[in-house]
């Protein structure tokens, strides 16, 4: 046995060993084979910090993918749901002026659905916009379906009216659909 460590000795690959602290001062024809050994130790130290930065790369680069991942599959489903949003919108805003009893009670089951489809894409970290009228019009937030002429200049580009909201997707900080909207053009 050349050197042995006890239990309580650090092991930690920055500390340096000595060769007097291994080695015997009257062992000098054992110094050398110590020194490569000693040598060899360092080696395997370096290349194990080595190994641990590139498993730590390589994990990295593993949940990037996991997260693009997960997004390329949600994604369609969030479509689905948007479009199915976009539906019953449209039904319940051609519908809630009926004076019929049963088209109201009908109505109300609509727009549940609709409360419920947005806590679905909550649980997605999609989030409604709906743009009010009159603000001013963001082509990265908004999609011009039709222009409105108006003799007001004041009113030139900003929005007429809301045909369907936008959602914004929270988690990436981006918009995830525009809403489409139509948007006042000055004319005089």
């Amino acid at each position: 046995q050349m050197c042995a460590l006890d239990e309580n000795q650090n092991t930690d690959s920055t500390e340096k060993l000595a060769v007097e602290d291994v080695v015997k001062k009257d062992s000098p024809s054992k110094e050398g084979e110590i020194l490569a050994i000693l040598k060899g130790i360092k080696g395997i130290l370096g290349d194990n910090d080595r190994l641990l930065k590139m498993n730590a790369e390589m994990h990295d680069e593993l949940v990037k993918l996991r997260n693009s991942f997960i997004e390329d599959v949600k994604r369609p489903y969030i479509k689905g749901y948007l479009q199915i949003y976009d539906r019953l919108d449209d039904l319940f805003k051609a519908n809630t002026e009926s004076s019929s009893p049963e088209l109201a009670n009908a109505m109300n089951t609509v727009n549940n659905i609709k409360l419920n489809i947005l806590d679905i894409l909550e649980e997605f970290d999609i989030e409604l916009v709906e743009p009010e009228i009159n603000s001013v019009f963001n082509p990265k937030e908004h999609r011009a379906l039709t222009a409105v002429f108006t003799d007001e200049p004041e009113k030139d580009k900003t929005i007429a009216a809301v045909k369907a909201p936008g959602f914004y997707d929270a988690k990436n900080n981006r918009c995830f659909r525009t809403s489409i909207v139509e948007v006042f053009k000055f004319q005089s």
